[in-house]
């Protein structure tokens, strides 16, 4: 299970907006939420993902996965973190960094300058840059962008995520609502897809209006599959109900 897969995986877990059509404002109420990563043959993982309000209205979006069995022995502690702002109801990157510990150390930044329409990464020691749309967001924050769209009903044709340097594009298509019967909970979720024809590779969200449209599931399909399935989540206000349908 290498970085990237990682990465992706925790899209893996997830359109811009009409001036009357508003997303649901408890989308970014604070909150912690663990999560299971399972990866056919190779192995599994724990992951928490938590989102805080800073001082200055800015948001952090923060997620730490612990590998166990075999994925363990390959891979160390994972910390993702996505800084933004909620620019007319959608979250808009400012930052990004990812954080490997272990004998495989490693790390990458990525600045967003929304002027500029530009996209830093520092990784390596090289720097590179990628150009930004209004689609454009970091890897791990577009599971609360993909959110924030469904909830305004405002899906766009594609998303840009950007890493290594790189701006990927991903067709978005909806899916059939589904129930979903998760340790956590039952659920009625909206299904989206993301996929990529060049990389043959698809990321369906499973979206939980109860829960504030937040990802329960979220599936990678390429050479292989990888599942990220939501077991708990505390939030920091009232919490909603999960949906007994």
């Amino acid at each position: 299970m290498n970085k990237k897969m990682l990465e992706m995986a925790l899209l893996t877990a997830g359109l811009l907006m009409s001036a009357g059509a508003m997303a649901d404002a408890s989308l970014f109420s604070p909150y912690s939420a663990d999560y299971h990563l399972d990866r056919k043959g190779i192995g599994s993982a724990n992951a928490t993902f938590s989102l805080t309000k800073q001082a200055d209205g800015s948001y952090e979006y923060k997620s730490v996965l612990h590998p166990t069995g075999i994925a363990a022995l390959l891979l160390g502690d994972v910390t993702q973190t996505s800084d933004f702002k909620v620019m007319n109801g959608r979250p808009q990157s400012t930052s990004y960094t990812y954080a490997e510990k272990g004998k495989h150390a490693d790390q990458e930044t990525i600045q967003f300058d929304w002027a500029k329409k530009a996209a830093t990464t520092d990784e390596n020691d090289k720097s590179r840059k990628a150009a930004l749309t209004g689609n454009s967001v970091d890897v791990q924050l577009v599971q609360l962008l993909v959110a924030s769209d469904v909830a305004a009903d405002k899906l766009p044709d594609s998303y840009e995520i950007v890493d290594h340097g790189e701006a990927t594009t991903y067709k978005v298509k909806t899916m059939p609502d589904a129930k979903l019967r998760l340790q956590a909970g039952n659920f009625q979720t909206k299904v989206v897809m993301l996929s990529n024809a060049e990389k043959k590779r698809t990321i369906t969200a499973w979206l939980a209006p109860s829960f504030h449209y937040l990802p329960v599931q979220i599936q990678q399909k390429d050479r292989n599959t990888i599942t990220l399935t939501l077991v708990h989540i505390g939030y920091s206000d009232e919490a909603p109900a999960p949906s007994a349908k």
